[in-house]
């Protein structure tokens, strides 16, 4: 167990950090106070605790994509948020349900074999949910709208 009481939050340089704070753009400089990956409810609420405790932010990446446009991460806890489980596809009603740090490339592995396309982006490797918050235009936009338009 670490100096924040929470065996998954790290301070710069301890074992753990640098995985949580990995980015796609290796531009960004994300050097939080804290980070860590999270892959349960509980994790996260401890994490919230934590940062309550010490009256700073918290921000959640899963694969770093945009990094970059944000503010500075100085003195905030940082979480890779990586949920246990993996997507699941109802070919009947055809939806899927995506847990968070879910890659494109996972969901299109389960949607695939229906014969179902999420409206994803052009890289596989970008965080589901992240690109559905922020609107997401898929390859399929003009046809069939903003990915965003299509979370139940």
């Amino acid at each position: 167990m670490n100096s924040t009481g929470t065996d998954f939050l790290f301070e710069p340089g301890e074992p753990g950090y640098q995985e949580a704070v990995a980015a796609y753009n290796l531009a960004a400089d994300l050097t939080p106070a804290l980070a860590g990956t999270v892959t349960g409810v509980a994790q996260i609420r401890a994490a919230l605790a934590v940062a309550r405790a010490r009256e700073v932010g918290v921000r959640a990446h899963t694969t770093g994509h945009a990094a970059h446009g944000q503010a500075p991460y100085r003195g905030e806890i940082l979480l890779r948020v990586r949920l246990d489980g993996k997507p699941t596809v109802d070919p009947d009603a055809a939806t899927a349900t995506i847990p968070a740090g879910a890659t494109w490339g996972e969901v299109v592995a389960v949607t695939a074999p229906h014969g179902l396309t999420p409206l994803h982006g052009s890289s596989g490797t970008v965080g589901a949910i992240g690109y559905l918050l922020r609107g997401g235009m898929s390859f399929y936009g003009r046809l069939h709208g903003l990915a965003s338009n299509s979370i139940l």
